[in-house]
């Protein structure tokens, strides 16, 4: 798992000398099996599979995909988990019993893992979801309770935007000729929206605040951003850990932190809780708790007007398709004298986004 590059310098007189050294690494040093998620007694539970790539790799891991995957009771019910999406495993028993213990099974390309059994943790809920303007960043944090039994935490959330093209196009090139675009063809490129999740580890304990009493800053926005430029809005995820499992998300902040990426090489050896049974020598990253999940929904307003950075360009029809065909005509200047065009990107929201509005939207 570890590799040493050693850098000896030296100078003589007027010149240096540098020389590398790089080992030679096993592949089960440089790939790792990857396991995220947790399983969620009052819904659904998302586990992802990945591996992280070898050392020298484009990319930083790949998913692993074709597992079997299952939830099991400490009385020995199974619960299958079905792959949804590459690497991505969704179990759709929206309850479980919460005074049963809970492990996860996988079984893939001949190798078995598991997880220990865990006691599932009670989250209470989220009490609200604020946001500031303080002219120099949009601020969000979380307000929340906690209670006796709970102290350690797991926060993420996903984002979800509206942004639109710079401007409505009005034309399009088609058949070498401009034409006029129909009205919904406009609105289908013109509004989109863009979801994204977390990528950072949030963490925090009770022992932190005023008693029980969670005061967690989410994340700082600055002004530009595309993000609150029409309309924003986030779903925060609260879970309740152990401490157990809350040492292991630090180390893991902690080691991402110094290296960039959880699939980079690690600083630090991590133990989690989960293992590969038909090769104990395998190195497992994952941490599998049982908890219950609480959520709150937030929508800010636009906060500022978003600087689209397209060069914008006249045009005479038949220099279009010529000189300019990534470009789209948006307006039209007289009558037959030409056409104001910008870049498709800045044009076409779809292909930053999807046109789809959100159910919850």
């Amino acid at each position: 798992m570890k590799y040493i590059l050693f850098l000896f310098c030296c100078t003589l007189l007027l010149f240096s000398c540098t020389e590398e050294y790089i080992p030679e690494l096993k592949p089960s040093d440089q790939s790792v099996m990857v396991v995220e998620g947790f399983i969620n007694v009052s819904g659904e539970s998302n586990i992802r599979l990945s591996r992280s790539k070898n050392f020298g790799d484009s990319g930083m891991y790949e998913p692993v995909n074709g597992a079997a995957v299952v939830i099991e009771s400490e009385g020995q019910q199974q619960y299958p988990l079905l792959e949804t999406a590459s690497g991505n495993y969704i179990s759709f028993i929206n309850n479980l019993d919460p005074s049963q213990k809970y492990r996860l099974k996988i079984a893939v390309n001949g190798n078995q893992y598991e997880s220990t059994f865990e006691t599932p943790e009670v989250t209470s809920p989220i009490d609200s979801i604020s946001w500031t303007n303080s002219g120099s960043s949009v601020d969000l944090t979380l307000h929340s309770q906690g209670s006796s039994n709970e102290r350690y935490f797991l926060f993420n959330f996903e984002e979800t935007w509206e942004f639109k093209s710079k401007y409505e196009a009005f034309y399009k090139y088609e058949n070498g000729a401009v034409v006029g675009r129909p009205r919904e063809e406009i609105a289908a490129i013109y509004t989109c929206w863009k979801s994204r999740p977390s990528t950072n580890i949030l963490t925090t304990a009770t022992v932190n605040y005023n008693p029980n009493k969670i005061v967690f800053p989410l994340l700082s926005i600055t002004p530009g951003d595309q993000r609150l430029s029409f309309r924003y809005s986030m779903l925060v995820n609260k879970i309740a850990v152990s401490r157990k499992a809350y040492e292991f998300y630090q180390l893991i902040k902690r080691n991402t932190e110094s290296t960039g990426s959880i699939f980079g090489p690690l600083p630090s050896e991590v133990v989690g809780n989960i293992k590969c049974t038909t090769d104990p020598e395998e190195l497992v990253i994952g941490y599998i708790t049982v908890s219950s999940q609480q959520e709150k929904r937030i929508f800010i307003p636009k906060q500022w007007d978003y600087i689209y950075g397209c060069v914008d360009v006249f045009v005479e029809p038949k220099d279009i398709h010529v000189y300019f065909p990534n470009y789209i005509p948006y307006a039209e200047k007289g009558i037959g004298e030409g056409y104001f065009s910008a870049p498709t990107d800045c044009m076409d929201c779809t292909l930053q986004g999807t046109n789809r509005r959100p159910t919850f939207w």
